[in-house]
């Protein structure tokens, strides 16, 4: 039996690429005055749309993988879905700077390469030396969702209720000592409460999605946007990621009712892994070259920036998927040979 499609995912995902995209422009911008896509009273915006993200991602497997999960296939199109575009976007950085610096041990050592191998140069890059370029820190923490995500469905499935009460638990209670990283917003145990957020939402949809949800949500996010509260940052983003999440799951399905709409916000959700590589170094590279101080001009090169990186973006997609095809078709040919022979 065909599942439902939920359309606000799509549109979530679109919102939380071109959020981030805004955000990190507007944090290397000269004008500092220019905080609209960067900070709202509370905090970030880039790191919001960063856990919502990790909120969409915890929706998604819950919801395609709810009534059943084949391991060996699961863990092979993860792969499938992280690695190859993100080898492939590496290595073209890459070449691209072993030419400029003529070099091809311009870096040194290639012992850290073993993080970059595992996606986990950006994740680890303010803890050790790595040859981080791009993939910055949310591919690492993704990466490790994806691989205990089994293990939380299995407990998720028997009790959601329970499991989401366990890692908001977890959470506050490492709020002051984060795991792994320093930065709290990067720890696991937050982006976990994220991600397990994502899964009760989505498997609740039908008690939390409606209009005095989404009436609830808006007066909380404004109030978080426009007033200070004077309390723990990294609360105040979760609540505000929370609320936003849920916000959008509701607009998300009139929104997406327009054909427009759809196509539009589909297509940059499709693209949006590839834009989540891509967008730091061309954000560099533009803003390198111009970076406007009025805000008419600022809103111009970010619309631009925005239009390159989702074309670049397709193109990087499309051409990582003829790769893989290429790969696919050669092992098929080789394990042909090896039946006959």
């Amino acid at each position: 039996m065909k599942k439902e499609k939920i359309n606000s995912i799509n549109f979530i995902k679109a919102v939380s690429a071109i959020g981030i995209i805004a955000a990190h422009f507007s944090n290397y911008l000269l004008n500092k005055d220019f905080s609209l896509f960067l900070v709202f009273a509370n905090g970030g915006w880039g790191s919001v749309f960063a856990q919502i993200f990790f909120m969409v991602s915890g929706a998604v497997l819950f919801y395609n993988y709810e009534d059943k999960l084949d391991l060996k296939k699961y863990y092979k199109k993860r792969c499938k879905s992280i690695f190859p575009m993100f080898y492939i976007a590496y290595f073209l950085v890459e070449v691209s700077r072993m030419i400029k610096h003529k070099s091809l041990f311009y870096r040194g050592s290639l012992v850290p390469y073993i993080f970059t191998i595992f996606g986990m140069d950006g994740y680890l890059a303010n803890r050790t030396t790595t040859y981080y370029i791009l993939g910055e820190w949310f591919l690492g923490m993704i990466i490790v969702l994806y691989i205990l995500f089994p293990l939380i469905l299995h407990r998720f499935k028997k009790d959601d209720s329970t499991t989401m009460f366990a890692a908001t638990i977890l959470y506050v209670l490492c709020l002051e000592k984060p795991i792994i990283n320093a930065v709290p917003i990067w720890s696991i145990t937050s982006c976990l409460v994220s991600f397990v957020f994502g899964m009760f939402v989505i498997k609740n949809r039908k008690i939390l999605i409606n209009k005095f949800t989404a009436a609830e949500s808006l007066v909380a996010v404004l109030i978080l946007m426009f007033l200070p509260l004077g309390r723990s940052a990294d609360v105040c983003l979760r609540l505000m990621s929370a609320y936003l999440f849920l916000l959008l799951m509701f607009a998300g399905e009139w929104i997406m009712k327009s054909k427009v709409n759809n196509k539009i916000f589909g297509c940059l959700s499709k693209y949006s892994y590839a834009i989540f590589l891509l967008q730091h170094l061309i954000i560099v590279e533009i803003l390198t070259r111009v970076n406007p101080f009025s805000p008419i001009k600022i809103l111009a090169v970010l619309i631009v920036d925005i239009l390159v990186t989702v074309v670049l973006a397709m193109l990087l997609t499309k051409f990582t998927a003829v790769i893989v095809k290429s790969i696919e078709n050669c092992v098929k040919k080789l394990n042909k040979k090896q039946k006959i022979t």
